[in-house]
């Protein structure tokens, strides 16, 4: 006599559906969980990589740097004649506010934070040009540039021969300098270069410092929305 094949009963079938819509709907918020993670991941490896990349271009540009003074215009105005006179000692670099100039006025880049000259430019085309090089970084609606110039006398509001955004959503950047020989502690850093006179009865002495003379560090810190805060100090050739 044969056995009769015994199947599923319509409730066995319905809790079997409803195991495996548990299960693919769990192994589904685990998979967008492993996604989402990935992508934050990725966008925040991002940011770190532009965050390096702009210290590697600061740094690079800073261990060039020039100690030469910003030249006199061959044409037009000198809107830093009347900081530091016609035949007065030129700073070498610029901050965003020194002592009767504001940066963003005398080149006409809003935003303006640091300005000098570096050497070592390189030149593979090898076009009628000097290796010098004057660097600006600037903040343009909340984007850090590096903008830069054929250095050739040319007036100091003349457009950048080229601007390269480095990074974005960029918040309260802060610069401060450290003086050549003073002691790196907190009330020696100052906010401005070249500096300004102070008071015989502040604790800093700037005594024998010239305008031209550069900065032995430069403090840069500044904010994004991935990293939060993020400093550094910068030690500059001879420093």
């Amino acid at each position: 006599m044969t056995g009769r094949m015994r199947g599923f009963t319509l409730i066995e079938l319905m809790i079997a559906m409803a195991l495996t819509v548990m299960i693919g709907a769990v192994s589904y918020r685990f998979l967008d969980g492993a996604i989402s993670a990935s992508e934050q991941g990725s966008t925040m490896m991002d940011h770190l990589n532009s965050v390096e990349r702009v210290w590697s271009l600061i740094t690079a540009d800073l261990e060039h740097i020039a100690a030469r003074p910003l030249p006199t215009p061959a044409i037009g105005t000198d809107p830093l004649q009347n900081a530091f006179g016609a035949q007065g000692q030129r700073p070498a670099l610029l901050a965003e506010f020194g002592p009767g100039f504001s940066l963003a006025q005398v080149s006409g880049r809003e935003g303006a934070m640091l300005w000098f000259t570096r050497h070592g430019w390189i030149n593979p085309l090898q076009q009628r040009r000097a290796n010098l090089q004057r660097v600006m970084y600037r903040i343009d609606e909340g984007t850090l540039r590096r903008e830069y110039w054929a250095e050739r006398n040319q007036p100091l509001d003349e457009p950048p021969t080229g601007s390269l955004p480095l990074l974005e959503n960029v918040q309260n950047v802060r610069l401060r300098y450290l003086p050549a020989g003073a002691v790196p502690i907190e009330v020696q850093w100052l906010l401005t270069w070249p500096p300004e006179n102070r008071s015989a009865d502040e604790q800093v002495s700037l005594s024998g410092l010239q305008p031209g003379l550069l900065p032995a560090a430069i403090e840069v810190s500044f904010t994004t929305d991935y990293l939060g805060d993020v400093r550094r100090v910068l030690v500059l050739p001879g420093g």
